[in-house]
């Protein structure tokens, strides 16, 4: 990641409430934006890598075919 990531990482917008929602995380980040040492209390950057290889899986984001009857 470049030094574009401001070093806080996360900002909630007008929806602070809903930070507790929703996971915000990190793995594997490298660069000059990655240093976690200043990120938001409510970001993760503990990650394992099986809990990330079931995040990531199409199997769990397309669970229900949308994304794979796009056009693009």
């Amino acid at each position: 990641m470049s030094q574009v990531v401001e070093p806080e990482g996360w900002q909630p917008w007008n929806f602070s409430t809903n930070v507790k929602r929703v996971t915000f995380a990190e793995y594997e980040c490298f660069g000059p934006g990655s240093n976690t040492s200043q990120r938001v209390s409510w970001s993760k950057n503990n990650l394992d890598s099986m809990f990330v290889e079931q995040m990531a899986n199409l199997s769990f984001i397309d669970s229900e075919g949308w994304l794979q009857n796009q056009l693009f």
